[in-house]
């Protein structure tokens, strides 16, 4: 269980990955989960979400990179989360299913256009994340979230909505396209 694992502090979720697992907490949620009844036929999510860089245009993950493009601040970015039925889960079934997905960014230059998304039947639901352009001055990689945890799933994190922002230093004619760094 990705969502229960013990973050690694001064590493950013991209280098850590989902951390540290632990035991205890992975099996409280799955004991919390037991408890949850629906829905039973949903298995999973699905994210996808356009990058102009990927092969197919489509990834499950934002990536950008300023001063090539980054989406303006006012618009943002739009990911899609559907749901993934069991296998053995009828038409009739899945259109029954009504889910409020509640959604928390980890980062504060990442929001997100709504608190709770809704999933009914079987429509997708959009969601918009917003960049603080602002915060993303100082060169460097930027790693955030936003968390997607079902109303119905006893507090355990189902997703999340990955977004990189890579701030490249810039190297110019005036420093003699050369920086130093000390320390590191």
């Amino acid at each position: 269980m990705l969502h229960s694992a013990r973050p690694i502090r001064e590493y950013s979720p991209l280098a850590q990955g989902a951390g540290l697992p632990n035991v205890e907490r992975a099996f409280q949620a799955l004991k919390a989960l037991a408890k949850v009844d629906e829905p039973f036929s949903v298995a999973g999510y699905s994210i996808r979400t356009t990058v102009p860089t990927s092969h197919s245009g489509n990834a499950r993950a934002a990536y950008w990179r300023t001063g090539t493009y980054i989406p303006p601040e006012t618009t943002g970015h739009k990911f899609t989360i559907e749901a993934v039925h069991r296998e053995n889960t009828t038409a009739e079934q899945q259109a029954l299913v009504q889910n409020i997905l509640n959604l928390k960014s980890d980062s504060d230059w990442l929001s997100v256009d709504r608190r709770t998304a809704r999933l009914q039947g079987q429509k997708d639901a959009s969601i918009r994340v917003f960049y603080d352009h602002n915060k993303l001055q100082a060169p460097g990689v930027y790693t955030g979230r936003v968390h997607v945890t079902p109303e119905n799933g006893a507090g355990v994190a189902a997703i999340s909505l990955w977004n990189t922002v890579v701030v490249p230093w810039v190297f110019e004619h005036r420093d003699g396209y050369a920086r130093d760094w000390k320390g590191e």
